[in-house]
């Protein structure tokens, strides 16, 4: 049934990537062995994505104007650009392997769906769509709030505009309120949602994935609750290398994405530290110094949350083939005198084993390092030391 395809279960996730041009994805209704799409929504996806390319050709060119213009804003607009960066880069990479990523939608509906894994998977994608744009709603939010009570307009007009407060007349202030707005909105609606969508993305594939090595698992379960013949321990064979397949083509396709990743959320601690300390050193009253905490501590739980969810959903695939490995011992062992074709069935349960051990599945960032419970750790040590050097080094200036 459709609504049991993985392009169902993804649909809220896919959807948001393309409101940001990444697509288009295919359908869960397939004719004539193609997935067709109207002209208009075609016209959408290049438009979105002309825009986000055009938002970051903007940051670039405003991040080099404060280098000669505003000098005092330079060190926040590293910040601002190496976000713009990150994500852009994210939806490039994710736009350049889109048949991939098509084929490893297609690829997973060849394995079984299991009507509890479908609900999970379903309401995780759900939730993690409704993270998404819950949390781009609160920073606008947060965004509008600090811009009125910290008086931002002047330093607005010399960040963004590059023009001396003082000789703009105040006729105009309402123009530039409504351009300052319309800023704040586009670099969230763009920036932001691109940055949580990369992550959540990559996390709903690999719970996706996880779930079909859950299923597997259940498969052999079954194999031994129902004593299977050595037929049916063939195709579990044949279903393993087809898993494992998927899980190396998963793999070549996000793991540049997860090193853009782990990467980012060591640079996001550095450089929201060393704007907490910015902010607090020209000085805060008592409700700009609440709401510039509450920012710093939505940033900072943002960045842990999602590096955690990140990292658990890849160390559960990481983990899936050991924990195959255990249930396939106990059919083994138990595969006795109760089983039709003993002597076949022990000689593929051994194969099986054999292939197990030699397909040795993982999820890297890039080949550079596996992605398992370690890598968290890693990654924590890693913004530990560095955001260490960026408050020391703040406090010597």
């Amino acid at each position: 049934m459709s609504q049991d395809r993985a392009a169902s279960i993804l649909g809220p996730i896919l959807r948001t990537n393309e409101f940001l041009g990444v697509g288009p994805f295919v359908r869960p209704v397939e004719t004539k062995g193609h997935y067709k799409h109207s002209r208009r929504f075609m016209r959408y996806i290049r438009f979105a994505s002309f825009m986000v390319k055009f938002w970051w050709f903007r940051g670039l060119g405003l991040f080099t104007m404060k280098y000669f213009f505003a000098r005092s804003y330079f060190r926040a607009g590293v910040s601002d650009f190496g976000r713009n960066t990150v994500a852009t880069v994210g939806l490039l990479l994710l736009s350049r392997k889109l048949t991939e990523v098509n084929q490893v939608i297609v690829l997973s509906d060849s394995f079984s769906h299991r009507e509890e894994s479908r609900k999970w998977v379903s309401r995780l994608v759900s939730r993690m769509n409704m993270l998404v744009w819950g949390y781009v709603s609160l920073r606008i939010f947060l965004d509008i709030a600090t811009f009125y009570s910290e008086n931002l307009m002047p330093v607005f007009m010399e960040s963004e505009m590059f023009i001396d407060p003082a000789g703009v007349p105040p006729n105009m202030y309402p123009l530039i309120l409504c351009y300052a707005f319309v800023d704040m909105m586009f670099n969230r609606l763009i920036t932001s949602v691109a940055l949580l969508l990369n992550q959540v993305t990559y996390i709903v594939f690999n719970f996706l994935a996880f779930t079909k090595f859950s299923n597997f698992d259940s498969d052999i379960r079954d194999c031994l609750r129902n004593r299977g013949g050595p037929n049916h321990i063939w195709r579990l064979r044949l279903l393993h290398a087809d898993l494992c397949q998927l899980i190396i083509f998963m793999d070549d396709l996000f793991s540049p994405l997860a090193l853009l990743l782990h990467g980012g959320v060591v640079a996001g601690y550095c450089t929201e530290t060393l704007r907490f300390i910015q902010r607090y050193e020209r000085g805060l009253d008592i409700s700009e110094s609440w709401l510039t905490f509450f920012t710093f501590a939505l940033n900072m739980t943002y960045l842990l949350t999602m590096i955690s969810i990140t990292t658990a959903s890849t160390s559960k695939l990481c983990e899936s083939p050991k924990r195959s490995m255990r249930i396939v011992h106990d059919l083994l062992q138990n595969y006795g005198a109760g089983f039709a074709n003993m002597t076949a069935g022990s000689q593929q349960i051994r194969l099986l084993l054999s292939q197990m051990q030699v397909k040795y599945v993982q999820m890297t960032a890039w080949r550079f390092y596996k992605l398992d419970r370690a890598a968290l750790m890693t990654t924590l040590g890693a913004s530990v030391t560095y955001v260490s050097v960026v408050v020391q080094s703040s406090t010597a200036d």
